[in-house]
């Protein structure tokens, strides 16, 4: 009876372990996600503001280069930036959309946001902004809705 005992105790202890370790496991996942969509969603918010800037007819030439280098800062993550959470200081946005593939997005629109941050550094045209800022604005909902 006393083996059985132990064998039964040991059973429950081991479920209860690898229950706990699950859960703790979730929940840094959830935290690691929480982090980096609301760096992306930082950024993204950012980039949206500087792109209607750059656009307005109010602006003046200075005022308009001047918010081409701050959205260039953001998509390079340029230590002028100023990220959201500090371990994103340095951070390309790249980088960003590199960890959410590791969190579970989705390859195919992890390669069409790459391109469309890459763009955004290159090419500086005001169309080319506007669709690059909807190609991830259509990538972060997608990733909110694989990982609900």
């Amino acid at each position: 009876m006393a083996l059985l005992t132990s064998v039964l105790i040991a059973g429950v202890a081991r479920v209860y372990t690898d229950h706990r370790a699950d859960t703790e496991k979730a929940e840094n996942l959830n935290r690691e996600r929480l982090k980096i969509t609301t760096e992306f969603d930082y950024r993204l918010a950012q980039a949206e503001y500087f792109a209607r800037q750059l656009t307005s007819p109010n602006v003046s030439a200075e005022e308009r280069q001047a918010f081409g280098i701050y959205l260039w800062r953001i998509v390079v993550g340029d230590q002028a930036f100023q990220p959201s959470l500090p371990e994103f200081k340095n951070v390309p946005w790249v980088g960003v959309v590199s960890r959410m593939r590791t969190l579970g997005a989705d390859p195919s629109s992890s390669q069409a946001a790459f391109a469309a941050v890459l763009k955004l550094e290159t090419t500086p045209n005001p169309q080319m902004i506007e669709t690059s800022l909807r190609t991830l604005q259509q990538y972060r909902e997608a990733f909110s809705k694989t990982n609900k």
